[in-house]
């Protein structure tokens, strides 16, 4: 990747993080992602097994591989695994999976509730994109999950 395709994305990501700043407080929609960040290449599609030994994480919408028009609403609930410990709202980790991933997680935290992520309006540039949620409870343990969703 060369240097102005990156210092691109960086800067893509500032402004968005600025963005989510300001959505917070005025109820605009998100960017979660920037157009440059989702102009990056995919990242490989990998058979290693997400953790699995923490919270459950329940993705309400989008569903797992839908077609949405952007603006789009995102709700996840995390709940403890039966026996397990209460999840941890503060390891709460959103990154989208591109040639490297790409920490979004500070973009979401004005969104993150008790034991959910509620973003009302989500904008992410038209494309196919996964993201992956992980998350640990009070024991320490971890489960991970990758959203899909394409963007038209």
């Amino acid at each position: 990747m060369g240097r102005t395709r990156f210092s691109l994305a960086l800067a893509g990501a500032l402004v968005a993080a600025a963005a989510c700043a300001t959505g917070a407080v005025q109820g605009e929609a998100v960017w979660l992602m920037t157009e440059g960040e989702a102009a990056l290449a995919p990242a490989p599609v990998t058979r290693a097994p997400l953790p699995n030994d923490g919270p459950v994480i329940k993705i309400i919408t989008p569903q797992q591989g839908a077609e949405v028009t952007s603006p789009f609403p995102v709700e996840v609930q995390f709940e403890p695994r039966a026996g397990g410990a209460p999840p941890k709202m503060d390891t709460l980790k959103l990154t989208a999976l591109k040639i490297f991933e790409i920490d979004i997680t500070d973009r979401v935290k004005p969104y993150v509730g008790e034991s959910k992520l509620f973003v009302k309006e989500a904008k992410i540039p038209t494309g196919r994109h996964r993201l992956k949620l992980t998350i640990e409870d009070a024991a320490g343990k971890q489960t991970g999950q990758i959203l899909e969703v394409t963007v038209r």
